[in-house]
């Protein structure tokens, strides 16, 4: 994982070990609403966090993954489909983002 405070994977982003933004297929996103700090805050507004399709507050130091805590908590249903314009691709929400 890279030491910056603030880093881009290719579907998330991260404020330490703690993911604050994670992209979803369809161009939904689900943002981390949570404070925690003033840099991370900082973190939370540059990466618009609040203009998420999905907002989580409450999410623990160290989460990685925010689309199985949105589906712990009941805010995206088991069984919702994802379909990525431009492609043949639907993806299926089980307990994890797995290609139908």
């Amino acid at each position: 994982m890279n030491k910056s405070a603030y880093f881009v994977t290719s579907d998330r982003i991260y404020s330490y070990k703690t993911c604050i933004r994670q992209a979803l297929p369809g161009g939904l996103s689900i943002g981390n609403v949570t404070h925690y700090s003033a840099t991370t805050a900082l973190h939370q507004k540059r990466a618009e966090c609040d203009t998420c399709d999905v907002l989580l507050g409450n999410v623990p130091r160290g989460t990685s993954d925010l689309l199985q805590l949105a589906i712990d908590r009941r805010l995206i249903p088991v069984g919702m489909l994802f379909y990525t314009p431009g492609t043949a691709t639907l993806f299926h929400i089980e307990s994890k983002l797995t290609p139908s």
